[in-house]
């Protein structure tokens, strides 16, 4: 355990969390407040009637808040975190990594087991097996002859067929909506760890799930091992003062509710929200001096991606293609950004072979980004390599927001952007695009637009490109393998997943194009009311009637301090020529093979909408958005 940790007995720590008592009053607020700031979520009439090829259950977002306060006057919750598990798993069933509600009291412990499971295949093609990390030496090494002991793989877990265990538990994991790409987050993962996206799986950490005291394994050769687990308190917090759960509740879970506590304007202001936004420092990065090109000291950037290097490289090939220090098991890179965002590889013995992994689409400076990769197949190209693999193997995912007004400000009207367009389930905006030509849009240039202009070759045809995915690819991530997909051709091998054969998505976590943190949107609608003017500012009074600003700072008063803890999907993603306007990451059948070509060029062509909230009959509004350089003719007219 790293120092500064406080490691306590599970069993105390859970029943610490059971005594805190119900703020019934407060209660109310809060899920009144969330039937309210969940109707940003884009795709709810989705998420109640899947459309074929939906791997999960379908639920009703709002009716299950509904079905909760119903409980809650029936006295059917015992306790504050009973209340909050329940809250975080329905946002958590959406399986939408930009969907989550997370409560302050379910971040005061980090239940974390004393174990790590491993997934592996014999010789590659067989299915794999289930295996306790500790005996991953074991395996290395049989493969030489060289084993002292024969590794075995886990048949049960707490008594339980261990691949239906492991499912099970998988359920349980928001991030994606295929249940593949649920399990394989359940192991260790060689790429997160060496680029330090994440240390352990989720069935060591991460699970807001009391896991119990301990956890039986069984092996296949008979043997067993009971894995224990413990709490850790999250650093930063004081139980100096808290001697039972009232007390618990008073400290860590912003007392219990009451008028006199609401802020008087309309909602909370920035400052007032700003704990939900503070991002965690735990990333390390590389300190490695690139030749011939300066390394790069940056710190963190602002929303639009800003740091010291501002200017984008020529395409142009290093002068000598040395290696630099590896990552972990990876070879060494010739390529490599300061964040690790970007590693390049050439392969020993394969000279026409090129290697480009990109573990997360969070940079701390787009530039910098860019220019390693324009570097990376300059290189490639000049060094006669005609294959590239694309390993887009990830794990943690962190989004960044283009925020709403900033999309406002390319409508030339308010009612060019507003519309609204009535359809089967819903109101929607119109089609809404970044204008990439405007130094403004992105905050820097992509590739093709203003001063990034000058032509370069195609390094590599598309037939010779072929995407590794493990099924977390999402988000930004998920916009650029469709992207691939539609306007290339390029194949992509997917691993991992449920022990069974048969097809994987490559693309397993939301297609949504845009989350937003609902402070960030509570407080834009505080702001709207305090620039109306005084004959706009009746428009507001149902809302302030109704409770409007009580319930909303009770669902943001209760938020853990971590990002993300309280998201929404804002914009959707629709495929060019579907004329059923089914967002990307609700569409069952959008998952086939990913394609990717031109990295730069692709994502240089993301488009997007917002959704509609504030139309009197837009209950279930929706935003929507192409990924393409037009619309489908159907569109042009909406």
């Amino acid at each position: 355990m790293s120092a500064g940790y406080t490691k306590i007995d599970t069993d105390t720590a859970y029943a610490c969390l059971l005594s805190v008592p119900l703020d019934s009053e407060g209660a109310v607020a809060q899920l009144t407040g969330l039937k309210i700031l969940w109707k940003f979520q884009s795709d709810l009439s989705y998420l109640k009637q899947p459309p074929a090829g939906w791997l999960y259950t379908g639920v009703d977002m709002l009716s299950s808040l509904n079905g909760m306060l119903e409980k809650l006057q029936a006295g059917g919750y015992d306790s504050e975190f009973a209340l909050q598990q329940e809250i975080y798993d329905l946002a958590a069933s959406a399986h939408d990594g930009h969907f989550v509600y997370l409560a302050d009291i379910l971040l005061v412990f980090n239940w974390i087991r004393h174990a790590s499971l491993i997934s592996v295949s014999a010789d590659g093609t067989i299915l794999p097996d289930v295996y306790d990390t500790s005996d991953l030496s074991a395996l290395t090494l049989a493969d030489l002859g060289e084993a002292d002991y024969q590794a075995s793989p886990v048949v049960e877990i707490n008594d339980t067929d261990a691949e239906t265990w492991l499912n099970g538990y998988a359920n349980y994991n928001p991030w994606y909506h295929d249940p593949d790409a649920n399990l394989n987050n359940l192991f260790e993962s060689i790429p997160a760890t060496a680029n330090r996206e994440r240390s352990g799986s989720l069935f060591q950490q991460g699970s807001y799930h009391f896991p119990g005291s301990s956890t039986l394994l069984k092996f296949a050769n008979d043997t067993s091992k009971s894995v224990l687990s413990y709490a850790v308190i999250t650093p930063g917090l004081n139980f100096t003062g808290i001697v039972d759960g009232k007390t618990f509740f008073q400290i860590f879970c912003s007392g219990p509710s009451s008028s006199s506590g609401v802020i008087a304007r309309s909602l909370p202001s920035s400052t007032a929200v700003a704990r939900s936004l503070s991002l965690p420092s735990s990333r390390k990065f590389a300190s490695v001096s690139l030749s011939p090109t300066p390394s790069y000291s940056f710190g963190a950037s602002s929303i639009l991606g800003s740091s010291s290097v501002t200017t984008n490289n020529l395409y142009t090939p290093l002068a000598q293609a040395t290696t630099l220090p590896g990552l972990g098991c990876y070879p060494e890179p010739i390529v490599l950004a300061p964040d690790l965002s970007f590693a390049g590889y050439f392969v020993e013995g394969q000279a026409d072979l090129a290697i480009a992994t990109i573990p997360t689409f969070t940079t701390e400076s787009n530039y910098i980004f860019q220019n390693k990769f324009r570097t990376f197949l300059a290189t490639a190209k000049a060094t006669g390599r005609t294959r590239l693999i694309l390993d887009l193997r990830i794990r943690l995912v962190r989004y960044k927001t283009i925020t709403f007004a900033l999309q406002l400000l390319m409508s030339r009207r308010w009612s060019d952007f507003y519309g609204p367009l009535e359809r089967a389930d819903g109101f929607y905006t119109n089609i809404l695009r970044n204008n990439f030509s405007s130094p403004y849009s992105l905050g820097f240039p992509m590739y093709g637009y203003v001063n990034d202009t000058k032509p370069q070759p195609q390094t590599f045809e598309s037939d010779s490109i072929v995407v590794l995915s493990d099924g977390a690819c999402a988000s930004a991530c998920a916009i650029f393998m469709e992207l691939m997909k539609t306007q290339a051709g390029v194949q992509s091998i997917t691993v991992g997943g449920r022990k069974q054969n048969g097809p994987m998505q490559a693309v397993g976590g939301t297609k949504g194009f845009n989350v937003e943190d609902l402070g960030i949107l509570s407080t834009t609608a505080g702001e709207a009311y305090w620039r109306a003017n005084w004959t706009q500012r009746p428009l507001f009074d149902p809302y302030r009637e109704a409770g409007l600003v009580k319930t909303a700072w009770q669902v943001l008063s209760r938020l853990a301090s971590w990002y993300p803890a309280s998201n929404v999907n804002f914009k959707n993603n629709l495929r060019k020529g579907d004329d059923t306007h089914t967002p990307l990451h609700s569409n069952g059948a959008s998952v086939g093979a990913c394609m990717a070509a031109y990295i730069r060029l692709a994502m240089g062509q993301r488009n997007m909408c917002s959704r509609i909230t504030d139309h009197p009959s837009a209950q279930t509004g929706f935003g929507t958005s192409y990924i393409n350089d037009a619309p489908p003719e159907s569109a042009k007219n909406l």
